[in-house]
């Protein structure tokens, strides 16, 4: 599996490149190539965090803290949880007391989304937990 991500990774980081040192001329190729190739970028270090073995999300006896959001919530801040599905994937879904205090310990574009959420659905915080192995009971 891994041996094939970082063959995937490769490709499009040759094949970006070449899209990206032909197009000079159109302007739409152009910036396609550009985001491929940064795409490609991302791609280790997604790569990395899951060869570290870095949990995405840990829930213990202090609360639950979400790695991707980089945000520890504890039990006494959470009113209720629930796991809802949205299109394709599955959300870990938070109701909780001060949503203001989450919006606060964000940082950079995920603070902005963050933002974004409040206006949408007050108070509940999301998690996408669609992409892991996780047995609910």
């Amino acid at each position: 599996m891994i041996i094939l991500q970082i063959s995937s990774i490769s490709f499009v980081a040759f094949g970006a490149s070449l899209l990206f040192y032909v197009s000079h001329k159109d302007p739409i190729i152009y910036i396609i190539s550009s985001l491929s190739l940064l795409l490609s970028i991302v791609g280790p270090i997604v790569l990395f965090k899951k060869l570290k073995g870095i949990p995405e999300v840990i829930i213990n006896s202090e609360g639950i803290y979400s790695e991707n959001h980089k945000i520890k919530i504890t039990w006494s801040e959470i009113e209720t949880f629930s796991f809802e599905s949205y299109k394709w994937t599955e959300n870990l879904v938070l109701k909780v007391n001060n949503y203001d205090q989450i919006i606060a310990q964000s940082r950079g574009i995920k603070k902005y989304i963050n933002m974004l959420n409040k206006i949408i659905k007050p108070n509940h915080f999301v998690i996408e937990i669609g992409h892991l192995q996780i047995k609910k009971e």
